[in-house]
């Protein structure tokens, strides 16, 4: 009688979810109102070492038949990395999902949620590929390791090796912005690829990161971020996830009050808020995606991220950060997944069409 009520309540549980996602994801808003913050976009705020610079790209190709069907064909894309990863042979990679059709194409970049899980941007470039059947291009960028790596930090020995280690960190999320504008370079390369209707789609930090490169390069013509923040001391010094490794180290280990670890965070985190860059994005061109009962990125964060961003059309999971990513499964109907393609889908499907009027949507 135990198991019987057991698989019961596991049952109801389940369904509960299934129903919240199915009937209770919010559009909270759609307006597009901003005002500019005097930054000027492609800068990162005293970074000069992690400066872009438009130059050839040396990258790799290896076709990978087992994964192409009627209408793609698929390569797997390599070049060196800007700066140290943390990837495999400290290389940037990329499955690229490159359509059979002649005509030129909008092209979709997909980070990844670095070293947690690969299943956001399988799923999604799943989804666009076979939605679109060839009308898009897909490129799904790899992250099985670390980009930030928590644990390394928080296994620091002694101050000086976490200030260093948290520094060499953060380091690698500036040379990642890098990147993602090299891969444009190459993109512009490439003779199907419509350089006007290139997005970029990020899950978690991802989406911090994708955020800020579009911020920095105006060829990300779209965006779309889920589960995202801006203000990231405050995710730093809440975040019941992996932040909280680090921060225990810090106040913890090392007896840093708050106030000395705010500090620290201000200091390293210099040119990662994208409420920093107020006025460089365009909203009709961006979908938010967050968690309405988020405990790693604060309400606060969430809601500055959106005014950062125009307060562009959002959609409000009522979970968790984790929980939320239900959305994209087929245990809630690949909901997230298909609003995620109808937005790009409207936003750049038809070429040019979102330049008629200005800048304006048609």
């Amino acid at each position: 009688m135990l198991r019987v009520a057991v698989s019961v309540l596991f049952l109801a549980s389940i369904l509960a979810i299934v129903l919240v996602l199915s009937g209770c994801v919010a559009h909270v808003d759609e307006s597009s109102l901003g005002h500019r913050s005097g930054l000027e976009p492609g800068i990162l705020h005293g970074i000069e070492r992690s400066a872009y610079r438009h130059a050839p790209v040396p990258v790799r190709n290896n076709m990978r038949e087992d994964l192409e069907d009627e209408h793609y064909r698929v390569r797997h894309l390599k070049f060196p990395a800007h700066g140290v990863n943390g990837q495999k042979d400290n290389l940037f990679t990329a499955l690229y999902f490159e359509s059979r059709r002649e005509e030129k194409r909008p092209l979709a970049i997909l980070l990844p949620v670095w070293g947690i899980h690969p299943y956001p941007p399988r799923k999604l470039a799943r989804s666009i590929v076979d939605y679109s059947e060839g009308r898009w291009d897909v490129i799904w960028v790899q992250g099985q390791s670390y980009l930030f790596d928590w644990k390394a930090v928080a296994g620091a020995r002694d101050e000086a090796e976490f200030r260093q280690l948290f520094l060499a960190n953060v380091q690698r999320i500036h040379d990642m912005i890098v990147d993602l504008r090299r891969l444009l370079d190459w993109l512009e390369t490439q003779p199907k690829v419509d350089r006007e209707r290139i997005s970029l789609v990020g899950f978690s930090i991802g989406a911090s990161i994708a955020s800020l490169a579009m911020a920095h390069d105006p060829r990300f013509a779209a965006g779309v971020f889920c589960m995202g923040g801006a203000r990231p001391v405050e995710i730093f010094l809440t975040c019941s996830d992996h932040p909280a490794l680090v921060r225990d180290t810090a106040l913890k280990r090392f007896g840093w009050t708050v106030g000395e670890y705010r500090e620290f965070l201000e200091m390293a985190l210099s040119g990662l808020d994208p409420a920093d860059y107020t006025g460089t994005f365009t909203p009709e061109r961006i979908l938010v995606v967050q968690a309405g009962a988020d405990t790693c990125v604060p309400e606060t964060s969430r809601e500055d991220f959106w005014q950062a961003l125009g307060r562009p059309r959002r959609i409000t999971i009522p979970y968790t950060h984790k929980v939320a990513f239900l959305a994209l499964t087929p245990l809630g109907f690949s909901y997230l997944a298909r609003k995620i393609y109808d937005f790009l889908d409207d936003t750049l499907g038809q070429p040019s069409t979102w330049m008629l009027a200005g800048d304006e949507l048609p």
